[in-house]
């Protein structure tokens, strides 16, 4: 990820650490191709960038708005309802925030949700890694007290 990274923005590896914030290595003008880049060389679509949520909400109320026109007239409503999905669809295409603030936490949600393609070598694993992630999928998702998982527990 580091050297993807690297290579899109072309900056040396070493200038990559977990504390960066994406925001330093990016700049906002070449945002969406190099965060296109980076996505394109990994494989996968690990950085997603999103709108501010003034403008998500926004977007909101005016897609209320535009429905409650039903009641006066439905093709002022569908007009304006086409307007609305076009101007977000656009908004969402120029989208230039980070999700995630920093390299760590990209590479975090990276071996989370791609834990084999992380690994150097996809076939292997390392017991100590698999436990903790294990025990943080089931406490996260099943609300269960990681007091109460060990790698012995029945579930």
């Amino acid at each position: 990820m580091r050297n993807a990274i690297a290579f899109a923005c072309q900056i040396p590896r070493e200038n990559i650490l977990p504390a960066t914030r994406l925001e330093d290595l990016i700049p906002v003008r070449r945002r969406q191709s190099i965060v296109k880049k980076i996505n394109t060389l990994l494989g996968l679509r690990l950085i997603n960038l999103s709108i501010t949520d003034r403008l998500a909400l926004t977007w909101l109320i005016t897609t209320v708005c535009s429905l409650t026109l039903f009641f006066i007239s439905w093709k002022l409503a569908v007009s304006c309802l086409l307007i609305n999905f076009s101007a977000i669809w656009l908004s969402v295409k120029m989208a230039k925030l980070f999700q995630m603030e920093t390299v760590g936490a990209l590479a975090r949600h990276f071996a989370w949700h791609n834990y084999r393609t992380a690994r150097r070598d996809p076939a292997s694993y390392n017991p100590r890694e698999v436990t903790p992630f294990l025990i943080n999928a089931f406490t996260s998702h099943f609300d269960i007290d990681p007091k109460t998982l060990t790698a012995d527990t029945r579930l």
